[in-house]
């Protein structure tokens, strides 16, 4: 449950964000979401992905559809890409991974802070 609400509090976040400046400050949105609700390593990552890429996806295939695709088919032919779809999907990925590694970034800034139950020489304490 807290999985999905992450999602969707990074992708909230992140449409947001994006309005009023550059897009990789879905980095900066999902290592704050993460750093307030994260435990796990893999769960911050994946859930900053996947709300990401989904939010890109459909806000690239809106853009597609709005303009006729025609700056898509463009983009994709300068790409070599004989797909324009593929490049909404690919470029969603890329975005994707870039709010995964922000999330993956505050929740380790989550642990560094939170502490660590080894002492400094590297012994459990319990």
């Amino acid at each position: 449950m807290l999985f999905l609400l992450r999602i969707l509090l990074i992708g909230t976040l992140s449409l947001l964000s994006i309005q009023y400046l550059p897009w990789y400050s879905v980095a900066g949105v999902a290592a704050i979401v993460s750093f307030g609700f994260s435990n796990k390593g893999s769960h911050a990552f994946f859930s900053s992905l996947l709300a990401v890429w989904l939010l890109w996806i459909v806000m690239n295939y809106m853009l597609y559809v709005q303009d006729g695709g025609y700056l898509g088919d463009k983009v994709a032919q300068l790409l070599m890409i004989n797909n324009p779809y593929a490049l909404i999907v690919v470029s969603g990925f890329l975005a994707g991974l870039c709010a995964g590694f922000g999330g993956l970034t505050g929740q380790a800034l989550r642990q560094l802070f939170r502490g660590s139950k080894r002492n400094r020489q590297g012994y459990y304490q319990g």
